[in-house]
């Protein structure tokens, strides 16, 4: 450690805080929080206080060191967890890729919509999770709409309904865009949402069973129905663990369950309402098993303290082994549930099995995860020396060019790093200097335009060129008259191959720059089938791309192909029937309710769709 930071630490005060290190540039390495501010940074003087490696390769860059007093323990863990929130300290412990996980959201609307985000705003609405899969929240997301028919589509669909769409017809909406409910039911159906998140099921079942008794008596069987259906799908969700439930109803529990190595440790959170487990997921941290207890500190923080506005609290929370400040923590996590809320580490019993448990799922999961991530590096080390690579592949970059028509073309990225998809490094390319559906010319711009930004981008350790050794070759030339050292291979498809012995070959290619002869993969091959992922899903995303960019222009050409309908009458009856589907199937009345629409016009609209049934696009 510096001796200006020493000297700095000499002069800390003993009281409650948090500290902050900082390099020369200014910027956060570290956020800590201490009970007494001067004993925990002497701590770091010594290197041989903490064994933690990335402390000890943080410590020698720290260049200044600050904090702040506070009057209290809880306090100083509010203030820390701000500070980590807000800088991200490259030290401190963080979720594994720096991953920013999917919540339910119901907005704040007079008709609150129901969908899934990644991201928290301060803005009235009440945010459940989070979800460490998209499969957990989608699961949750099509239960609450199955129960309790809450809208999930956008103003704009919400405000320009003239009838039900089909999410109404499969009970799955109750339409309150059309008034099939009045406000005051479809409120109720919101709070019950709330209530249900939080494992309130008996009362809910209760109040279902007396509104579906009165409806019955009556004689508004319909809604009888509808209230039963909403019984039986409870019901059905809780079925599984009725003999749990029964025991333990009044259990409402979050489990936690650790485990790992030295490079990375597994969480395993499982979620108990009233009984019953409703929820389980999965969070890794980037830190060794063997600091346990700052591993299962930091994702308390990460978790628990992140910025919901009204996350639904368990009554207690259960760990296999405390940590420095659990007492603050479970006091602050009080005031945030406005409720009883406790931390225990429970000994023996029905709550030490729930959490043997949690840990054995977690240990199963770990050594899944691991298997597959030691059979990726191997797939990885196989292709750099089976391609000469000079370094592991850890980010491979996949290329597809694509045309819209014969007309628009574009490229789409994809990005593979470590085996797996990195979604949030995928990008779409338009062509703007060529003309016409020109393969070659399109792959040369958009390589020129990504390899350009290699000081704003992370540098890929292989390009793989969707084609054969047309397209290659434009790759190699603009490596070349960038001077750059990537390296670059492509793949195509060509004959099935099969030798004497009978070992069939795969239809693709791999082309290397510089050699004659393409490389063939047996069909089984994981090097093959990691390149086939990369090239598929480079492919795949720009076919996404080309449907989305179809359905604008069907959209707006369709229209404009009427006599009489500009752009102006365009975009008023999109407005006013919210789709093509549904302007199609209006009556010559209800166009003429459009503004700006008259008798030729809406007799135009309506002998178009007469003529032209198969062109239509239903949007709904």
């Amino acid at each position: 450690m510096k001796e200006q930071v020493k000297e700095q630490i000499s002069r800390a005060p003993k009281q409650p805080g948090v500290y902050i290190f900082k390099n020369a540039a200014g910027a956060y390495l570290y956020v800590g929080k201490a009970i007494r501010l001067k004993d925990r940074l002497r701590s770091y003087i010594n290197p041989q206080s903490d064994s933690r490696p990335s402390i000890a390769l943080m410590v020698p860059k720290v260049d200044t060191v600050e904090w702040f007093v506070t009057d209290n323990e809880k306090e100083a863990l509010i203030l820390e967890n701000n500070l980590i929130k807000t800088y991200r300290p490259k030290y401190n412990i963080m979720y594994r890729d720096d991953k920013t996980y999917l919540s339910l959201k119901l907005t704040k609307h007079v008709y609150p919509r129901l969908y899934k985000t990644r991201n928290i705003m301060h803005d009235g609405g009440t945010y459940f999770g989070p979800f460490s899969s998209v499969s957990s929240v989608n699961h949750t997301l099509k239960l609450l709409q199955k129960i309790f028919q809450v809208r999930d589509c956008t103003d704009y669909f919400f405000k320009t309904r003239i009838r039900p769409c089909l999410r109404y017809q499969i009970h799955l909406c109750s339409a309150p865009c059309v008034k099939k409910v009045s406000q005051d039911e479809y409120m109720e159906q919101v709070l019950q949402i709330q209530d249900f998140m939080k494992g309130d099921y008996k009362s809910i079942v209760g109040m279902l069973e007396d509104k579906m008794k009165k409806a019955s008596v009556d004689m508004q069987y319909e809604q009888a129905a509808h209230y039963r259906d909403q019984i039986l799908a409870i019901e059905e969700t809780l079925t599984p663990q009725k003999a749990e439930s029964r025991e333990a109803f009044q259990d409402h529990l979050d489990v936690v369950g650790i485990t790992g190595d030295e490079q990375a440790t597994l969480i395993k959170l499982v979620k108990i309402r009233a009984g019953t487990l409703v929820d389980a997921d999965e969070y890794y941290l980037d830190e060794s098993i063997r600091f346990k207890e700052d591993v299962l500190r930091s994702f308390m923080q990460l978790y628990y303290l992140e910025d919901f506005s009204q996350r639904t609290f368990p009554k207690e929370i259960l760990l296999p082994f405390s940590f420095e400040d659990a007492h603050a923590m479970e006091e602050l996590l009080a005031d945030k549930a406005k409720h009883a809320l406790h931390i225990r580490i429970p000994q023996k019993g029905k709550k030490k099995k729930y959490v043997d448990l949690a840990t054995k799922n977690a240990e199963v999961i770990f050594l899944e995860k691991k298997r597959q991530s030691t059979k990726t590096l191997q797939t990885l080390e196989d292709i750099q020396k089976k391609f000469q690579l000079p370094t592991l592949p850890k980010r491979i970059e996949g290329y597809d060019i694509s045309n819209f028509q014969g007309m628009q073309s574009f490229g789409s990225q994809v990005v593979f790093t470590n085996g797996e998809k990195d979604t949030n490094q995928y990008r779409i390319y338009s062509i703007k200097t060529v003309k016409g559906p020109d393969d070659f010319a399109s792959l040369r711009e958009v390589l020129t335009r990504r390899l350009k930004k290699l000081q704003d981008h992370q540098k890929p350790d292989l390009l793989l060129i969707d084609g054969g050794k047309g397209q290659l070759a434009q790759a190699v030339e603009v490596l070349s008259k960038l001077e750059l050292n990537i390296p670059v291979l492509s793949i195509a498809k060509e004959k099935e191959l099969k030798t004497k012995s009978g070992i069939k070959y795969a239809p693709e290619r791999i082309y290397i720059p510089g050699q004659k002869n393409s490389v063939v993969f047996p069909i089984q091959s994981p090097i093959l089938q990691l390149f086939q992922r990369v090239r598929d899903e480079a492919h795949r995303f720009g076919l996404k791309h080309h449907r989305n960019q179809r359905s604008k222009q069907t959209l707006s050409s369709m229209l404009t192909q009427i006599p009489g309908i500009g752009t102006t009458r365009q975009k008023r009856l999109l407005s006013h029937f919210g789709s093509i589907d549904h302007i199609q199937r209006a009556t010559k009345e209800e166009l003429l309710r459009v503004t700006g629409m008259n008798d030729v016009t809406a007799t135009s609209v309506l002998q178009y769709f007469l003529s032209n049934q198969n062109v239509t696009l239903d949007e709904e």
